[in-house]
């Protein structure tokens, strides 16, 4: 027998891809990076085929790298339980890396996957994000530096100015961008009679990790850029079954694509994935 539910909520997950390659320069010649770029190609089209293993066992990869879009994907994925079982913790980890790596949406994610974690759960996860910041800085990865200043004003259940002065006062030193105004307006939330003591650690560490400030660029290079996007939608359907649930929304998303043609011929459009689960009330 075969028994049909109403399916009360449909968690559609929208992968709208115009393509793969993040911030990658024009004339770009750097193996590595194009290796890179190739396998988060792949892991894309694994996506849009639906080989959801293949596609987690690639993000995983460059998640681990790190490079952050491939961090949101994973945590979607995680979070999805496509090609794993379901595993919040882990898409909350993931998730909140991409965050601090500058992914928005990774925001929204990270928020709602908390409120399903006990406290004590979500606490370990937050120290887990802290050591690996913490890690990418002994590795010389000055990229984690603003993002570990951050972590500790957005990550954190409580802001540690504090922490967040120090490491954006490197950040600063070294010259990496947009880190002047994040330094100063930390400093801002300290007591005056605190700062002495927080310039002093901020030396000793500055001294333990031999920063050296990077070189200014009089001019910034323009690079072509190709951006990677992705939107995720919800919608409730009634329906017997999750393909007719999965039908109706995909009917009803290519007809709208069809009155809005800049989706594809500007924004570069290419593919949709979505799947239904049934939310027992």
């Amino acid at each position: 027998m075969i028994l049909f539910a109403p399916i009360k909520r449909m968690f559609f997950n929208l992968f709208v891809i115009s393509c793969c390659l993040l911030g990658m320069p024009a004339n770009a010649s750097d193996l590595q990076t194009q290796m890179e770029n190739k396998a988060f190609k792949e892991a894309i089209k694994a996506v849009k085929d639906k080989n959801y293993a293949h596609a987690i066992t690639l993000f995983e990869a460059q998640a681990e790298m790190p490079r952050h879009d491939a961090q949101y994907n994973l945590a979607v994925l995680l979070n999805a339980g496509k090609g794993r079982p379901r595993n919040y913790v882990e898409a909350l980890f993931w998730s909140w890396q991409a965050y601090l790596g500058g992914i928005e949406d990774a925001e929204d994610l990270a928020n709602d996957i908390v409120e399903l974690l006990p406290p004590k759960v979500a606490d370990e996860v937050r120290s887990r994000v802290g050591e690996a910041l913490q890690a990418r800085i002994d590795a010389k990865d000055l990229t984690a530096i603003p993002q570990f200043a951050n972590y500790h004003l957005t990550i954190l259940t409580e802001p540690d100015y504090g922490n967040a002065y120090i490491w954006y006062s490197i950040a600063a030193a070294i010259n990496l961008p947009e880190t002047s105004d994040a330094r100063d307006d930390a400093e801002s939330q300290i007591d005056s009679k605190n700062l002495v003591e927080l310039q002093l650690k901020t030396q000793t560490l500055f001294d333990k990790y031999k920063f050296k400030p990077l070189p200014r660029k009089e001019k910034e290079e323009k690079m072509r850029v190709k951006v990677h996007w992705i939107i995720d939608g919800l919608i409730e359907i009634e329906a017997k079954s999750n393909e007719a649930a999965e039908a109706i929304a995909d009917e009803k998303l290519r007809s709208f694509i069809a009155k809005h043609p800049e989706l594809t011929e500007v924004l570069g459009a290419a593919a949709i994935q979505g799947h239904a689960v049934i939310d027992a009330d």
